[in-house]
Order: structure tokens, then C-alpha cells, then sequence
């Protein structure tokens, strides 16, 4: 005669104990996927930082080469108006506008500047090292001579606190954690004045 077979359950407490560990395994990855989210998006800022970059350096040795430096070249030489024109003249309009865009910023071209810009331009000249900070993004400010930049603050567009960008004048950008974000200078290269004819993301 054959004994009936007996099914071992889970009691409650063991369901509730796998439970807590899949809920405990599960905090540990939600700040590493949303960081690496942060990081992917701000690795587009840094591609749409290095073409801003290259078109200025383009339009930099166009001047030098033909001796009109007065509508091409960096912003720190000519007019803000004019160095914004330049990139339009290489570019459609909305390509100039797409790379002045970020997570949650969309620039848009009003014919003679940015409406709301993901970056901030310093005033970057001829003269200025490679090291010199050219773009950065609108939520990092630099520091001021000799000091340490600000703390990121959450509200700001586009990232917020998560992290932001710098683009030297030599073109080497990249992507920083926020904890990086009061550094001294030195450790992102020389600054200049930001420009202000352009407006920073809202």
C-alpha cells in the first residue's frame, strides 16, 4: 500500500523572509541604475559639448587664415551675437539648437541667440590655454579665482544634483559627480566669466 506523499509549504515567515531579501537586493540597485540613467544623458551633453567645441575651433582657424576675426573665431574675441551666428553658418539652425539642448532643456533658436541653453559659455579667447573651461553645464557654477565651485542643487536643470559637464578649450570633455562639484579650479582648469547673453536653462 502506497503512502500518500507530503508536500512541504512555504509557512508565512519563509514567504516573508524572501520577500525582505528581494526588497533589500532591489534598494541596492535602484541608485545604480538611476545613476547610470544620469550618466548616459549626460554623456550627450558631452557629445553636443565636443561638436560646440570643434565648430568654434573650426571657425577659430577661419579666422586666423583669412584675417577676418571679427565674425568668426571664439567668444571671447568677437560679440556673443556674432560667435553664436558662426556655428549657424556651419550648421542648420536646429541642429544649433539641438546641441544647446539637454535632459529636460530644449533650446530653441530665436534668429539671433539661444532661448534657453543646457550649457553655460565662458569667454574663451585666442589666447586662452586648452585647459581654459569653455562650456559647462547649466547647473555647475564655477569657481571663482583661487576657490572651490558651489554645491549642485537639485532644482537646477539639467541634472539637477546628479552630476554635470565641462568642455575645455582643447576639447576634452566630460562628465562629473556631483560630489566633484566644489573641487578647486585647478582641478577643472582655469575659468573665465560666463557669458550673459545667453540664458541658462530654468
Amino acid at each position: 500500500m502506497k503512502t500518500p506523499r507530503k508536500f512541504s509549504a512555504f509557512t508565512l515567515i519563509e514567504l516573508l523572509v524572501v520577500i525582505s531579501i528581494i526588497a533589500i537586493l532591489a534598494s541596492f540597485a535602484v541608485p545604480a541604475v538611476t545613476g547610470a540613467l544620469a550618466k548616459g544623458q549626460m554623456m550627450q551633453s558631452v557629445n553636443n559639448g565636443r561638436q560646440i567645441q570643434q565648430l568654434t575651433q573650426i571657425n577659430a582657424l577661419d579666422a586666423t587664415t583669412t584675417g577676418d576675426a571679427t565674425i568668426i573665431g571664439w567668444p571671447g574675441n568677437i560679440s556673443f551675437t556674432s560667435w553664436i551666428g558662426s556655428l549657424t553658418n556651419s550648421i542648420s539652425t536646429n541642429d544649433v539648437a539641438r546641441l544647446f539642448s539637454a535632459a529636460g532643456v530644449i533650446a530653441s533658436w530665436t534668429g539671433t541667440s539661444i532661448d534657453k541653453s543646457a550649457f553655460k559659455v565662458y569667454q574663451v579667447s585666442e589666447a586662452s590655454g586648452g585647459d581654459t573651461v569653455f562650456l559647462t553645464t547649466a547647473n555647475w557654477t564655477a569657481p571663482g579665482s583661487g576657490g572651490s565651485g558651489t554645491a549642485l542643487v537639485k532644482s537646477d536643470l539639467p541634472y539637477g544634483d546628479k552630476g554635470f559637464v565641462v568642455v575645455r578649450k582643447g576639447g576634452d570633455a566630460q562628465p562629473y559627480l556631483s560630489k566633484q562639484a566644489t573641487r578647486a579650479d585647478t582641478f577643472f582648469g582655469s575659468t573665465t566669466n560666463a557669458l550673459t547673453g545667453i540664458p541658462a536653462a530654468q
